[in-house]
């Protein structure tokens, strides 16, 4: 230390005195070195020579890049353009590279300028010798083709789905009043508040629950009884209700609209936005009294199975096997559905008060007629009386009965034997997804009987592996609960349920027309609010068709 610090002292006093005596010689006008060196030196000065001494580091030459150009310079032999490379992927095996030895040049071409080390000793130091096993996944990358939503990869080719036919046929003439999109109808903003309500009347005492259905367990499932009853499960329209009728003839006069329907019809048009085959119903106009009903032939009471599924499970109208059609699940899954309502309900009767039923000729329900006031205290305020439906008493719970239809692919295994024991909300779930207008209707049923929801999960029964027997049926599970709940977990926003019904029935209240046909189309995603429906012409032409006939007749007559 004490070295280095004399070191700098000395070379201080050093720099001191030659710019000293720099100066004095700048005074006084003479070259001092050329008397020292004795020779002349030309334009070199001290203090120059002096930062030559102490740092001797020289500027490189800086290459500046013509205009619209980039890069280093394209020198002819320079490390950049002789330098030759390969591109690397991921399967290859990465090698070690010696980067300290550089080959000699070779005459007449390129070459690399590192190498790969042949060292075997050094290679087994950098590579492992245990090589995982690398686990199988799918490449995301690759294009996909044919693949099913259950992520099997198999290149299947696409399905050719025959949706069932048209209800009715709208003509190209006839006149449309709205047209609503389901999209659009899905989105809609919720009423800010729901519709209060309120009941009339109660009709007809219900059957007690059959609490031993209860106990139907995939273990221990419950066979079904498909005995042939003569008992009239269908739902009468709001035209041949009788009780709807002295209801309307009660009512005190008023300017507001009353709209009559039944809960079958309503729960229809609160779950429109998510229907994919098709159906069509009627509206008349009596005065400021609305009638929103069913007709032949309407798809009204269709149970359809996996109606919203994907194109790998949806059934089809042109499958092979007969019984895996659409028409033929539907009807399946319509004879299941009664017999469970039938299998759960006991002889013995809730006793309430209640007036007698006006259907005494169809199954035990109880009917109760509820008014929703819609848009209280404002101008566009209506009525909705509707009859509503309750199957059964559990205690002192109402209840809605619904069989649910699984839908039984031939070589594949029953998905609900596994899962409802220990996974009964993701199955439900699951069915939703598939079912997903189906199972929305029966909420709305639900919420607007005012009644618990009882799901009765069933099944074909097996035959051999991967082979189910279509006529005979078992209960393999219930599940019951409030609508409410059971709407939050499904992601079902029962406001959005009455806006979508609000806006197709304020659409035929504020129109000037009588009449109108609701229709939708399999496949649309729109519903068509239109004047009249191609059945009507079709009956007007028979009439015509008759009428010429009977005319004919006539004129033979009177010839012969």
């Amino acid at each position: 230390m004490w070295t280095c610090a004399c070191t700098c002292v000395w070379l201080s006093l050093l720099f001191c005195f030659v710019c000293l005596f720099h100066s004095l010689m700048f005074v006084i006008n003479t070259d001092p070195l050329s008397s020292f060196f004795l020779f002349p030196v030309d334009h070199i000065s001290v203090s120059n020579l002096v930062v030559s001494f102490l740092m001797a580091f020289v500027l490189p030459q800086i290459h500046i890049n013509e205009q619209s150009s980039w890069g280093p310079p394209e020198v002819q032999g320079g490390k950049i353009e002789t330098t030759v490379g390969s591109l690397y992927h991921k399967r290859e095996a990465v090698e070690p590279f010696d980067w300290l030895r550089v080959l000699e040049p070779v005459e007449g071409g390129r070459q690399r300028e590192f190498t790969i080390v042949e060292d075997e000793k050094r290679n087994k130091i950098l590579k492992s010798t245990r090589v995982k096993e690398r686990r199988q996944v799918p490449d995301w990358s690759a294009p996909r083709r044919h693949q099913n939503s259950r992520r099997n990869f198999q290149n299947k080719p696409k399905r050719n789905i025959t949706l069932p036919p048209d209800t009715v046929k709208v003509p190209s003439d006839a006149v449309i009043l709205e047209q609503f999109r389901q999209a659009e109808l899905a989105k809609m903003p919720n009423l800010t508040s729901l519709p209060t309500v309120s009941d009339i009347s109660q009709h007809n005492r219900p059957p007690v629950y059959k609490n031993e259905m209860d106990k139907a367990s995939c273990k221990a499932p419950i066979p079904l009884n498909e005995k042939e009853t003569k008992v009239d499960f269908t739902r009468s329209d709001s035209f041949t209700d009788n009780v709807l009728r002295g209801i309307l003839k009660s009512e005190p006069p008023g300017t507001y609209p009353i709209v009559v329907a039944t809960d079958e019809v309503l729960a229809l048009l609160m779950t429109c936005s998510r229907s994919v085959y098709s159906w069509h119903l009627h509206f008349y106009r009596v005065g400021r009294f609305y009638f929103i009903s069913k007709v032949d032939g309407c798809n009204v009471e269709k149970q359809w199975v996996d109606e919203t599924a994907d194109v790998s499970r949806v059934p089809s109208e042109t499958e092979v096997v007969e019984t895996d059609r659409t028409s033929s699940l539907e009807a399946e899954s319509s004879k299941v559905n009664n017999f469970f309502v039938a299998q759960s309900c006991t002889a013995a009767r809730y006793q309430m008060d209640c007036e007698k039923s006006p259907f005494p000729g169809k199954h035990p329900r109880l009917y109760r007629y509820r008014r929703f006031v819609m848009h209280a205290d404002t101008k566009d305020r209506y009525d909705l009386i509707v009859r509503c439906e309750v199957d059964a008493m559990q205690g002192d719970k109402h209840i809605r009965l619904f069989g649910l239809l699984e839908h039984c692919i031939k070589g594949e295994e029953n998905d609900w034997r596994k899962m409802l024991a220990s996974q009964t909300a993701t199955c439900i779930s699951e069915e939703y997804r598939r079912n997903a207008q189906k199972m929305a209707r029966w909420i709305a049923l639900c919420h607007l009987s005012g009644a618990h929801m009882k799901i009765g999960f069933i099944s074909r029964c097996r035959k051999g592996a991967g082979v189910f027997d279509p006529l005979r049926h078992e209960v393999l599970a219930t599940f019951t609960n409030d609508p409410s709940p059971l709407a939050a977990q499904l992601g079902i926003k029962v406001a959005n349920m009455w806006t979508v019904a609000d806006t197709i029935i304020t659409a035929f209240v504020q129109s000037d027309f009588s009449e109108a046909a609701l229709v939708k189309r399999s496949g649309d995603t729109s519903i068509l609010l239109v004047e009249k429906c191609e059945e009507e012409f079709y009956e007007e032409e028979e009439d015509e068709e008759d009428d010429d006939e009977e005319d004919d007749d006539d004129e033979g007559e009177e010839d012969g």
